[in-house]
């Protein structure tokens, strides 16, 4: 079953750093992310606060990610701070009734 991982955090960069590192992310490392099969990058430039929506193929590859260097080097980034993380199962029946884009032959 679908997984979704979730991580916010505080950062204290300018948004055209912030942008920056979102597109390293998505050009560089998201191709190495063992299970990841999408992200969508979400932002609040008022409060400061950014998160990621993370869709992994399964919890056991949600859980590595948050347990994993990325995630480490995020946490020891000075730039950041108040990083939270969570992963929950996908509920693939009303997702998909939702139009959610969850890959149906993964469930």
């Amino acid at each position: 079953m679908q997984a979704m991982a979730v991580i916010t955090f505080a950062y204290s960069c300018s948004q055209e750093t912030l942008s920056e590192l979102a597109m390293d992310f998505a050009t560089n490392v998201k191709p190495d992310v063992e299970g990841l099969c999408w992200k969508i990058y979400l932002n609040d430039p008022v409060r400061r606060r950014s998160a990621g929506l993370y869709l992994f193929r399964d919890l056991q590859s949600a859980n590595a990610y948050l347990e994993g260097p990325h995630v480490r080097g995020l946490r020891e980034a000075r730039i950041v701070s108040n990083v939270s993380t969570e992963a929950f199962q996908t509920m693939q029946d009303p997702s998909i009734l939702s139009s959610a884009p969850l890959d149906e032959s993964l469930s």
